[in-house]
């Protein structure tokens, strides 16, 4: 059985839905302004990781997850309060996962570079809360959550 998961949307979605990996950062990928400011320093982590991890799944052919319901309520209210809350499932168990936590990264950070890597190493570190594994997948829907 593959494990449980928990994935934050705005759309409603149907028990069986796949969700295609790489969404999260498609819009962005094409965005002149984005791709030139870089201003989550989505292209730094991929550099970093391309270079350091390759065997890393890349963020920008990923889908997100949340390892427990508690984190992804915590990041849909804080963050986005009108999205709906999944239980999803990775459609290939066997990709490559990696787990963060989505609130140790900003993008102020003195050394940049050193934080990029830092977010590739395992295991992280960091602890505060909020563990968001992703991996190159699609997600299978469950449940609503």
């Amino acid at each position: 059985m593959a494990r449980e998961y928990f994935h934050t949307t705005s759309y409603a979605l149907s028990i069986g839905t796949t969700i295609k990996r790489g969404t999260y950062l498609s819009d962005a990928l094409h965005d002149s302004a984005y791709v030139r400011d870089d201003p989550l320093q989505e292209f730094l982590r991929e550099r970093i990781r391309h270079s350091f991890f390759p065997s890393k799944p890349s963020r920008f052919n990923a889908s997100y997850v949340f390892e427990n319901q508690e984190d992804a309520v915590t990041f849909r209210d804080q963050l986005h309060p009108s999205r709906r809350i999944y239980k999803v499932s990775f459609a290939d168990p066997n990709a490559p996962t990696h787990r963060v936590c989505y609130t140790a990264w900003n993008s102020v950070q003195t050394n940049m570079e050193q934080a990029a890597y830092d977010y590739w190493s395992n295991p992280i570190n960091y602890s505060s809360g909020g563990s968001e594994v992703f991996a190159e997948s699609d997600l299978v829907v469950l449940a609503e959550a």
